[in-house]
């Protein structure tokens, strides 16, 4: 597969901005790309993370939805944006998809793995360098739920060390 810079990509990525409805909420978008799917979950507006949306649109069709910050539900923070996360899935008819989620919503993203699994077909989480390693009870539910898993790591100040790693990951195919 060829490599395309981050930075200055060769073609530019076409970007839909929507707005979809589900379960009383409306969620805001960005949509880009063909082929198979991939939610990126990451930092809303960082030159990271639209970089990181623009290359992952260069083989597939990406969607980024803007979901609330993490919010207390009683049940822990991250299961709330998992439920707002199953539901824009359902909304757009996406039954099955790529995470790819950075480490402000890579909760939500392991509970949608973990209640849901047959909807994940590979998931990365992207950590910065100073966060450690991800947690065994972590490691060992996505073992139990049978979805890949990738730890990519970001430097701090971007995602493009990590760009050519989650490509390679999410080219697999998702039977392998």
């Amino acid at each position: 597969m060829p490599h395309s810079s981050v930075e200055s990509p060769a073609h530019p990525i076409e970007t839909t901005h929507a707005t979809v409805c589900e379960g009383g909420h409306e969620t805001e978008y960005r949509r880009a790309g063909r082929g198979e799917p991939v939610v990126l979950l990451a930092a809303p507006g960082s030159a990271a993370s639209v970089a990181l949306f623009d290359a992952l649109a260069r083989h597939r069709r990406v969607y980024s939805p803007l979901l609330p910050p993490r919010e207390a539900d009683g049940n822990g923070e991250h299961r709330g944006i998992a439920t707002r996360l199953r539901g824009f899935l359902d909304a757009l008819g996406v039954t099955r998809t790529a995470i790819v989620a950075d480490e402000s919503a890579g909760a939500a993203a392991v509970a949608v793995a973990v209640l849901e699994p047959f909807r994940v077909a590979r998931l990365v989480l992207i950590l910065t360098g100073d966060a450690g390693e991800p947690a065994d009870a972590v490691a060992d539910a996505l073992a139990d739920a049978r979805v890949p898993i990738l730890t990519a790591w970001s430097n701090g100040r971007g995602y493009d060390a990590a760009v050519s790693q989650i490509e390679r990951f999410l080219s697999h195919s998702s039977d392998s």
